[in-house]
Protein backbone atom coordinates (compact mmCIF):
# COMPACT_ATOMS: atom_id res chain seq x y z
CA UNK A 1 0.00 0.00 0.00
CA UNK A 2 1.88 3.23 -1.19
CA UNK A 3 1.86 6.44 1.73
CA UNK A 4 -0.82 8.89 1.42
CA UNK A 5 0.61 11.90 -0.49
CA UNK A 6 0.37 14.76 1.46
CA UNK A 7 1.64 17.63 -0.96
CA UNK A 8 -1.92 17.51 -2.46
CA UNK A 9 -3.53 20.61 -2.43
CA UNK A 10 -6.54 20.57 0.15
CA UNK A 11 -9.73 20.33 -1.31
CA UNK A 12 -11.60 22.08 1.51
CA UNK A 13 -10.49 24.59 4.04
CA UNK A 14 -10.27 23.78 7.38
CA UNK A 15 -13.48 24.57 9.75
CA UNK A 16 -11.62 26.91 11.47
CA UNK A 17 -11.47 29.79 8.39
CA UNK A 18 -14.81 29.07 7.27
CA UNK A 19 -17.31 31.81 7.44
CA UNK A 20 -20.10 31.18 9.82
CA UNK A 21 -22.65 31.35 6.92
CA UNK A 22 -20.72 28.64 5.36
CA UNK A 23 -23.11 25.58 7.11
CA UNK A 24 -26.24 27.83 5.97
CA UNK A 25 -28.67 26.38 3.12
CA UNK A 26 -27.39 26.97 -0.65
CA UNK A 27 -29.64 29.74 -1.25
CA UNK A 28 -29.15 31.72 2.11
CA UNK A 29 -25.35 31.17 1.35
CA UNK A 30 -26.06 32.76 -1.99
CA UNK A 31 -28.11 35.66 -0.64
CA UNK A 32 -24.82 36.57 2.00
CA UNK A 33 -22.33 36.32 -0.75
CA UNK A 34 -24.13 38.60 -3.39
CA UNK A 35 -22.82 42.31 -1.89
CA UNK A 36 -25.80 43.58 -4.56
CA UNK A 37 -28.52 41.82 -2.31
CA UNK A 38 -27.22 42.63 0.74
CA UNK A 39 -26.72 46.88 0.15
CA UNK A 40 -30.60 46.70 -1.58
CA UNK A 41 -32.07 44.91 1.85
CA UNK A 42 -29.95 47.51 3.60
CA UNK A 43 -31.01 50.17 1.28
CA UNK A 44 -34.93 48.97 1.80
CA UNK A 45 -34.34 48.91 5.59
CA UNK A 46 -32.97 52.47 5.86
CA UNK A 47 -35.94 53.31 3.94
CA UNK A 48 -38.17 52.10 6.27
CA UNK A 49 -36.64 53.59 8.71
CA UNK A 50 -37.02 57.10 7.68
CA UNK A 51 -40.38 56.52 5.93
CA UNK A 52 -41.51 54.99 9.11
CA UNK A 53 -40.49 57.54 11.28
CA UNK A 54 -42.57 60.34 9.19
CA UNK A 55 -45.14 57.81 9.11
CA UNK A 56 -45.29 57.65 12.59
CA UNK A 57 -44.85 61.36 13.35
CA UNK A 58 -47.45 62.04 11.18
CA UNK A 59 -49.69 59.88 13.08
CA UNK A 60 -48.87 60.27 16.72
CA UNK A 61 -49.34 64.38 15.84
CA UNK A 62 -52.48 63.87 14.01
CA UNK A 63 -53.85 61.60 17.33
CA UNK A 64 -52.76 63.99 19.61
CA UNK A 65 -53.94 67.39 17.83
CA UNK A 66 -56.53 68.23 16.19
CA UNK A 67 -56.49 68.12 12.41
CA UNK A 68 -55.93 72.39 12.20
CA UNK A 69 -52.31 71.38 13.93
CA UNK A 70 -52.20 68.67 11.85
CA UNK A 71 -52.72 70.82 8.54
CA UNK A 72 -50.04 73.48 10.04
CA UNK A 73 -47.63 70.89 10.78
CA UNK A 74 -47.65 69.86 6.73
CA UNK A 75 -47.97 72.88 5.63
CA UNK A 76 -44.11 74.15 7.00
CA UNK A 77 -43.32 70.16 6.34
CA UNK A 78 -44.14 70.65 2.81
CA UNK A 79 -41.26 73.80 2.33
CA UNK A 80 -38.67 70.81 4.35
CA UNK A 81 -39.63 68.28 1.63
CA UNK A 82 -39.10 71.41 -1.06
CA UNK A 83 -35.75 71.73 0.40
CA UNK A 84 -34.48 68.04 0.14
CA UNK A 85 -35.35 67.86 -3.54
CA UNK A 86 -33.59 71.11 -4.34
CA UNK A 87 -30.60 70.58 -1.96
CA UNK A 88 -30.60 66.85 -3.51
CA UNK A 89 -30.87 68.25 -6.99
CA UNK A 90 -27.97 70.78 -6.28
CA UNK A 91 -25.49 68.75 -4.61
CA UNK A 92 -25.89 65.18 -4.13
CA UNK A 93 -27.15 64.79 -7.73
CA UNK A 94 -24.19 65.69 -9.22
CA UNK A 95 -22.07 64.30 -6.76
CA UNK A 96 -22.91 60.97 -6.75
CA UNK A 97 -23.01 61.05 -11.41
CA UNK A 98 -19.06 62.86 -11.38
CA UNK A 99 -17.96 60.93 -8.72
CA UNK A 100 -17.42 57.57 -10.94
CA UNK A 101 -15.50 60.11 -13.17
CA UNK A 102 -12.94 61.57 -10.61
CA UNK A 103 -9.46 59.91 -9.42
CA UNK A 104 -8.71 58.48 -5.93
CA UNK A 105 -6.68 61.78 -5.60
CA UNK A 106 -9.54 64.18 -6.72
CA UNK A 107 -12.31 62.93 -4.40
CA UNK A 108 -11.29 64.16 -1.11
CA UNK A 109 -11.20 67.59 -2.46
CA UNK A 110 -14.70 67.59 -4.42
CA UNK A 111 -16.21 65.99 -1.24
CA UNK A 112 -14.90 69.02 0.68
CA UNK A 113 -16.37 71.49 -1.82
CA UNK A 114 -19.69 69.63 -1.95
CA UNK A 115 -19.77 70.36 1.94
CA UNK A 116 -19.26 74.04 1.08
CA UNK A 117 -22.48 73.92 -1.43
CA UNK A 118 -24.19 72.80 1.26
CA UNK A 119 -23.79 75.63 3.50
CA UNK A 120 -25.19 77.97 0.56
CA UNK A 121 -27.88 75.30 0.74
CA UNK A 122 -29.31 76.25 4.47
CA UNK A 123 -28.45 80.13 4.00
CA UNK A 124 -30.98 79.92 0.88
CA UNK A 125 -33.93 77.46 2.62
CA UNK A 126 -33.37 80.15 6.16
CA UNK A 127 -33.97 82.62 3.57
CA UNK A 128 -36.92 81.51 2.45
CA UNK A 129 -38.27 80.68 6.07
CA UNK A 130 -37.36 84.18 6.89
CA UNK A 131 -39.56 85.48 4.04
CA UNK A 132 -42.56 83.34 5.47
CA UNK A 133 -42.74 84.70 8.58
CA UNK A 134 -42.60 88.13 7.40
CA UNK A 135 -45.55 87.44 5.21
CA UNK A 136 -47.30 85.92 7.88
CA UNK A 137 -46.65 89.02 10.10
CA UNK A 138 -48.72 91.02 7.30
CA UNK A 139 -51.42 89.02 7.07
CA UNK A 140 -50.58 87.36 3.62
CA UNK A 141 -50.41 83.99 4.70
CA UNK A 142 -51.63 81.96 8.35
CA UNK A 143 -51.19 83.57 11.52
CA UNK A 144 -50.98 80.12 12.90
CA UNK A 145 -47.57 79.32 10.97
CA UNK A 146 -45.59 81.80 12.90
CA UNK A 147 -44.84 79.71 16.20
CA UNK A 148 -43.34 76.75 14.87
CA UNK A 149 -41.24 78.74 12.42
CA UNK A 150 -39.39 80.07 15.43
CA UNK A 151 -37.58 77.14 16.51
CA UNK A 152 -37.13 76.38 12.76
CA UNK A 153 -35.18 79.20 12.43
CA UNK A 154 -31.90 77.64 14.38
CA UNK A 155 -32.97 74.18 13.45
CA UNK A 156 -33.63 73.44 10.18
CA UNK A 157 -30.14 73.55 8.84
CA UNK A 158 -29.82 70.53 10.79
CA UNK A 159 -32.49 69.12 9.45
CA UNK A 160 -31.00 69.56 5.84
CA UNK A 161 -27.72 68.21 6.67
CA UNK A 162 -28.76 65.01 7.95
CA UNK A 163 -30.83 63.89 4.90
CA UNK A 164 -27.24 65.50 2.98
CA UNK A 165 -24.98 63.77 5.03
CA UNK A 166 -27.36 60.45 3.93
CA UNK A 167 -27.19 60.93 0.36
CA UNK A 168 -23.33 61.40 0.38
CA UNK A 169 -23.72 57.68 2.56
CA UNK A 170 -25.30 56.53 -0.43
CA UNK A 171 -23.17 57.94 -3.07
CA UNK A 172 -20.10 55.94 -1.51
CA UNK A 173 -22.01 53.23 -0.81
CA UNK A 174 -22.08 53.44 3.04
CA UNK A 175 -25.20 52.15 3.55
CA UNK A 176 -24.12 51.01 7.34
CA UNK A 177 -23.25 54.62 7.52
CA UNK A 178 -27.03 55.82 6.76
CA UNK A 179 -28.64 53.10 8.63
CA UNK A 180 -26.70 54.41 11.84
CA UNK A 181 -27.37 57.56 11.44
CA UNK A 182 -31.53 57.44 10.71
CA UNK A 183 -31.53 54.70 13.58
CA UNK A 184 -30.42 57.17 16.17
CA UNK A 185 -32.86 60.01 14.68
CA UNK A 186 -35.83 57.21 14.66
CA UNK A 187 -35.43 56.26 18.43
CA UNK A 188 -34.71 59.93 19.41
CA UNK A 189 -37.82 61.58 17.41
CA UNK A 190 -40.35 59.37 18.13
CA UNK A 191 -40.39 58.08 21.87
CA UNK A 192 -39.68 61.74 22.89
CA UNK A 193 -43.12 62.75 20.49
CA UNK A 194 -44.88 59.82 22.31
CA UNK A 195 -43.92 60.42 25.80
CA UNK A 196 -45.19 64.64 24.80
CA UNK A 197 -48.34 63.11 23.51
CA UNK A 198 -49.43 61.25 26.43
CA UNK A 199 -48.26 64.18 28.77
CA UNK A 200 -50.85 65.93 26.45
CA UNK A 201 -48.26 68.50 25.91
CA UNK A 202 -47.64 67.99 22.52
CA UNK A 203 -47.76 70.79 19.92
CA UNK A 204 -46.71 71.64 16.39
CA UNK A 205 -43.93 73.97 17.82
CA UNK A 206 -43.02 71.40 20.19
CA UNK A 207 -42.91 68.55 17.21
CA UNK A 208 -40.67 70.61 14.69
CA UNK A 209 -38.24 71.18 18.26
CA UNK A 210 -38.01 67.51 18.43
CA UNK A 211 -37.39 66.87 14.71
CA UNK A 212 -34.75 69.00 14.81
CA UNK A 213 -32.47 68.19 17.98
CA UNK A 214 -32.47 64.67 16.54
CA UNK A 215 -31.04 65.47 13.22
CA UNK A 216 -28.40 67.88 15.49
CA UNK A 217 -27.47 64.74 17.04
CA UNK A 218 -27.12 62.39 14.70
CA UNK A 219 -25.26 65.08 12.12
CA UNK A 220 -22.70 65.39 15.27
CA UNK A 221 -22.18 61.87 15.38
CA UNK A 222 -21.75 61.62 11.73
CA UNK A 223 -18.98 64.53 11.98
CA UNK A 224 -17.45 62.64 14.61
CA UNK A 225 -17.20 59.47 12.68
CA UNK A 226 -16.40 61.69 9.92
CA UNK A 227 -16.91 58.41 7.57
CA UNK A 228 -15.87 60.11 3.77
CA UNK A 229 -12.58 61.44 4.00
CA UNK A 230 -12.39 65.18 2.37
CA UNK A 231 -9.97 68.26 2.10
CA UNK A 232 -10.98 71.67 1.55
CA UNK A 233 -9.53 73.49 -1.41
CA UNK A 234 -11.31 76.99 -1.08
CA UNK A 235 -9.89 77.54 -4.62
CA UNK A 236 -11.47 74.06 -6.00
CA UNK A 237 -14.70 75.13 -4.09
CA UNK A 238 -16.01 77.44 -7.27
CA UNK A 239 -14.66 75.31 -9.83
CA UNK A 240 -16.37 72.47 -8.83
CA UNK A 241 -19.72 74.62 -8.38
CA UNK A 242 -19.55 75.63 -11.80
CA UNK A 243 -19.16 71.96 -12.72
CA UNK A 244 -21.88 70.85 -10.86
CA UNK A 245 -24.36 73.29 -11.73
CA UNK A 246 -23.82 72.36 -15.51
CA UNK A 247 -25.62 69.33 -14.57
CA UNK A 248 -27.33 70.33 -11.52
CA UNK A 249 -29.53 73.49 -13.43
CA UNK A 250 -31.47 70.71 -15.03
CA UNK A 251 -32.13 68.42 -11.88
CA UNK A 252 -33.00 71.06 -9.94
CA UNK A 253 -35.24 72.71 -12.54
CA UNK A 254 -37.04 69.37 -13.20
CA UNK A 255 -37.39 68.78 -9.60
CA UNK A 256 -38.34 71.66 -8.66
CA UNK A 257 -40.91 72.59 -11.55
CA UNK A 258 -42.25 68.51 -11.00
CA UNK A 259 -42.85 69.02 -7.29
CA UNK A 260 -43.33 73.08 -7.36
CA UNK A 261 -47.28 72.95 -7.42
CA UNK A 262 -48.61 69.51 -5.84
CA UNK A 263 -45.96 69.68 -2.86
CA UNK A 264 -46.01 73.45 -1.95
CA UNK A 265 -48.21 75.97 -4.12
CA UNK A 266 -51.21 73.71 -3.80
CA UNK A 267 -51.29 72.76 -0.11
CA UNK A 268 -51.04 76.58 0.67
CA UNK A 269 -53.60 77.72 -1.89
CA UNK A 270 -56.15 75.20 -0.20
CA UNK A 271 -54.89 76.06 3.00
CA UNK A 272 -55.54 79.67 2.31
CA UNK A 273 -58.98 78.97 0.11
CA UNK A 274 -60.33 76.11 2.61
CA UNK A 275 -58.30 76.84 6.19
CA UNK A 276 -56.29 74.01 8.10
CA UNK A 277 -58.69 71.72 8.27
CA UNK A 278 -58.97 70.75 4.61
CA UNK A 279 -54.91 70.90 4.62
CA UNK A 280 -54.94 68.14 7.33
CA UNK A 281 -57.04 65.81 5.86
CA UNK A 282 -55.04 65.87 2.69
CA UNK A 283 -52.09 65.38 4.89
CA UNK A 284 -53.37 62.28 6.27
CA UNK A 285 -53.68 60.57 3.29
CA UNK A 286 -50.96 61.38 1.96
CA UNK A 287 -48.92 60.25 4.91
CA UNK A 288 -50.83 56.57 4.47
CA UNK A 289 -49.76 56.82 0.78
CA UNK A 290 -46.23 57.36 2.61
CA UNK A 291 -46.33 54.47 3.49
CA UNK A 292 -45.27 53.35 -0.36
CA UNK A 293 -42.14 55.27 0.14
CA UNK A 294 -40.40 52.59 2.10
CA UNK A 295 -40.20 50.76 -1.14
CA UNK A 296 -39.64 53.55 -3.28
CA UNK A 297 -37.24 55.51 -2.25
CA UNK A 298 -35.13 52.82 -0.86
CA UNK A 299 -35.78 51.34 -4.38
CA UNK A 300 -34.60 55.12 -6.10
CA UNK A 301 -31.01 54.88 -3.43
CA UNK A 302 -29.84 51.85 -4.92
CA UNK A 303 -31.16 52.69 -8.87
CA UNK A 304 -29.28 56.22 -8.76
CA UNK A 305 -25.95 54.83 -8.01
CA UNK A 306 -26.38 51.88 -9.59
CA UNK A 307 -27.57 53.06 -13.33
CA UNK A 308 -24.29 55.10 -13.01
CA UNK A 309 -21.88 52.30 -12.37
CA UNK A 310 -23.82 50.31 -14.88
CA UNK A 311 -23.18 52.64 -17.54
CA UNK A 312 -19.65 53.22 -17.00
CA UNK A 313 -18.81 49.61 -16.00
CA UNK A 314 -21.40 47.36 -18.41
CA UNK A 315 -21.99 50.22 -20.41
CA UNK A 316 -25.96 50.55 -22.65
CA UNK A 317 -26.36 46.94 -22.00
CA UNK A 318 -25.81 47.12 -18.66
CA UNK A 319 -27.97 50.01 -17.76
CA UNK A 320 -30.73 48.71 -20.13
CA UNK A 321 -30.94 45.88 -17.41
CA UNK A 322 -31.20 47.64 -14.61
CA UNK A 323 -33.79 50.12 -15.55
CA UNK A 324 -36.01 47.26 -16.69
CA UNK A 325 -35.65 44.99 -13.93
CA UNK A 326 -36.06 47.96 -11.50
CA UNK A 327 -39.61 49.21 -13.61
CA UNK A 328 -40.84 45.65 -13.62
CA UNK A 329 -40.26 45.07 -10.29
CA UNK A 330 -41.60 48.46 -9.13
CA UNK A 331 -44.73 48.63 -11.30
CA UNK A 332 -46.18 45.05 -9.85
CA UNK A 333 -45.18 45.59 -6.20
CA UNK A 334 -47.04 49.18 -6.63
CA UNK A 335 -50.10 47.66 -8.57
CA UNK A 336 -50.78 45.40 -5.63
CA UNK A 337 -50.33 48.55 -3.18
CA UNK A 338 -52.75 50.57 -5.28
CA UNK A 339 -55.39 47.03 -5.50
CA UNK A 340 -55.23 47.23 -1.57
CA UNK A 341 -55.67 50.52 -0.86
CA UNK A 342 -58.99 50.21 -3.14
CA UNK A 343 -60.71 48.15 -0.52
CA UNK A 344 -59.01 49.40 3.11
CA UNK A 345 -57.92 52.60 2.28
CA UNK A 346 -60.91 54.28 4.47
CA UNK A 347 -60.47 51.74 7.09
CA UNK A 348 -56.82 52.71 7.36
CA UNK A 349 -57.10 55.93 7.81
CA UNK A 350 -60.16 55.64 10.60
CA UNK A 351 -58.07 53.18 12.34
CA UNK A 352 -55.20 55.51 12.51
CA UNK A 353 -56.56 58.71 13.26
CA UNK A 354 -59.29 57.89 15.13
CA UNK A 355 -62.60 58.91 15.89
CA UNK A 356 -61.90 62.51 14.83
CA UNK A 357 -61.79 62.06 11.18
CA UNK A 358 -65.11 60.13 11.06
CA UNK A 359 -67.00 62.25 9.39
CA UNK A 360 -64.24 62.44 6.66
CA UNK A 361 -64.33 58.78 6.28
CA UNK A 362 -65.46 58.32 2.76
CA UNK A 363 -63.80 61.84 1.28
CA UNK A 364 -60.53 59.87 2.74
CA UNK A 365 -60.87 57.01 0.93
CA UNK A 366 -61.32 58.55 -2.25
CA UNK A 367 -58.39 60.54 -2.16
CA UNK A 368 -56.20 57.75 -0.86
CA UNK A 369 -57.26 55.32 -3.79
CA UNK A 370 -56.72 58.65 -6.39
CA UNK A 371 -53.22 59.29 -4.57
CA UNK A 372 -52.04 55.75 -4.83
CA UNK A 373 -52.47 55.76 -8.73
CA UNK A 374 -50.36 58.99 -8.71
CA UNK A 375 -47.78 56.49 -6.63
CA UNK A 376 -47.72 53.70 -9.41
CA UNK A 377 -47.31 56.42 -11.68
CA UNK A 378 -44.24 57.66 -10.08
CA UNK A 379 -42.87 54.11 -9.31
CA UNK A 380 -42.84 53.42 -13.11
CA UNK A 381 -41.55 56.51 -13.92
CA UNK A 382 -38.42 56.13 -11.52
CA UNK A 383 -36.05 54.06 -13.47
CA UNK A 384 -36.07 56.27 -16.58
CA UNK A 385 -35.84 59.38 -14.70
CA UNK A 386 -32.63 57.93 -12.88
CA UNK A 387 -31.65 56.76 -16.61
CA UNK A 388 -31.82 60.00 -17.65
CA UNK A 389 -29.35 61.19 -15.23
CA UNK A 390 -27.00 58.78 -15.67
CA UNK A 391 -26.38 59.28 -19.08
CA UNK A 392 -25.88 62.66 -18.43
CA UNK A 393 -29.24 63.83 -19.94
CA UNK A 394 -31.04 65.90 -17.33
CA UNK A 395 -32.76 67.92 -19.43
CA UNK A 396 -35.55 65.30 -20.46
CA UNK A 397 -35.71 64.87 -16.97
CA UNK A 398 -36.73 68.82 -17.09
CA UNK A 399 -39.00 69.02 -19.62
CA UNK A 400 -40.55 65.76 -18.28
CA UNK A 401 -41.10 67.38 -15.41
CA UNK A 402 -42.20 70.83 -16.32
CA UNK A 403 -45.44 68.66 -18.55
CA UNK A 404 -46.18 67.17 -14.62
CA UNK A 405 -46.42 70.92 -13.35
CA UNK A 406 -48.76 72.10 -16.14
CA UNK A 407 -51.04 69.41 -15.92
CA UNK A 408 -51.08 69.22 -12.36
CA UNK A 409 -51.46 73.00 -11.73
CA UNK A 410 -54.24 73.07 -14.41
CA UNK A 411 -56.15 70.24 -13.55
CA UNK A 412 -55.59 71.02 -9.50
CA UNK A 413 -56.67 75.08 -9.65
CA UNK A 414 -60.08 74.08 -11.91
CA UNK A 415 -61.28 71.18 -9.30
CA UNK A 416 -60.52 73.61 -6.34
CA UNK A 417 -61.80 76.81 -7.23
CA UNK A 418 -64.00 76.18 -10.17
CA UNK A 419 -65.19 72.57 -9.02
CA UNK A 420 -65.14 73.43 -5.36
CA UNK A 421 -64.10 69.53 -4.80
CA UNK A 422 -61.21 70.64 -2.41
CA UNK A 423 -58.41 68.36 -1.29
CA UNK A 424 -59.68 65.50 -3.94
CA UNK A 425 -59.37 67.88 -6.21
CA UNK A 426 -55.65 68.74 -5.17
CA UNK A 427 -55.48 64.88 -5.26
CA UNK A 428 -56.76 64.29 -8.64
CA UNK A 429 -54.42 66.83 -10.20
CA UNK A 430 -51.31 65.34 -8.81
CA UNK A 431 -52.28 61.85 -10.18
CA UNK A 432 -52.99 63.11 -13.64
CA UNK A 433 -49.63 65.01 -13.30
CA UNK A 434 -47.35 62.35 -12.44
CA UNK A 435 -49.20 60.23 -15.05
CA UNK A 436 -48.37 62.32 -17.86
CA UNK A 437 -44.97 63.13 -16.62
CA UNK A 438 -44.02 59.44 -16.45
CA UNK A 439 -44.89 58.99 -19.93
CA UNK A 440 -42.81 62.16 -21.33
CA UNK A 441 -39.95 60.86 -19.35
CA UNK A 442 -39.86 57.18 -20.53
CA UNK A 443 -40.28 59.20 -24.44
CA UNK A 444 -37.33 60.79 -23.11
CA UNK A 445 -35.03 58.42 -21.71
CA UNK A 446 -35.65 56.16 -25.05
CA UNK A 447 -34.36 58.66 -26.95
CA UNK A 448 -31.10 60.02 -25.37
CA UNK A 449 -30.27 55.79 -24.76
CA UNK A 450 -30.76 55.58 -28.64
CA UNK A 451 -28.67 58.56 -29.07
CA UNK A 452 -25.65 57.84 -26.71
CA UNK A 453 -22.94 55.71 -27.41
CA UNK A 454 -22.69 51.74 -26.38
CA UNK A 455 -20.00 52.25 -24.36
CA UNK A 456 -18.37 54.75 -21.96
CA UNK A 457 -15.06 55.23 -21.27
CA UNK A 458 -13.32 56.16 -17.72
CA UNK A 459 -14.36 53.08 -15.49
CA UNK A 460 -14.20 54.25 -11.75
CA UNK A 461 -15.20 52.17 -8.64
CA UNK A 462 -16.27 54.48 -5.95
CA UNK A 463 -14.42 54.42 -2.63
Amino acid sequence: MEPLETTQPTLVGPATVRPRWFYAPAKVRQLLENRDAIKSVMSLFDQGLVSGTNFLTMVIIGRACLAEELGVFHLLMTVILMSFMFQDALTSAPYRIYLQKKEENERKTYAGSLFVHQLFVCAIVLAILTGLYLASMCGLLLESIQAPLLPLFVLTPFILTREFLRRVSFAHLQFEMAILIDALVTGLQLVTLFLLARLDVLTVTNAYVVIGCACLVAVGLWFFLSPVERTYDWHRVLIDWRDNWSFARWSVGSLMIANLPGVLLLPWMLALKEGEQSIGILAACFTIIGVANVFLNGVENLIGPRSAHALHQGGKAELKHVISRATLFMGISMTAFVLLLMIVGKLIALALYGDDYAEFGDLMGWIIFVLSLHVLAGAIGMAPGNGLWALERPNGNFWASFVVMVVTFVISIFLVYFAEMGPLGVAIGTAAGTIAGTAFRWVFFARAFAQSPDTINEPAVVS
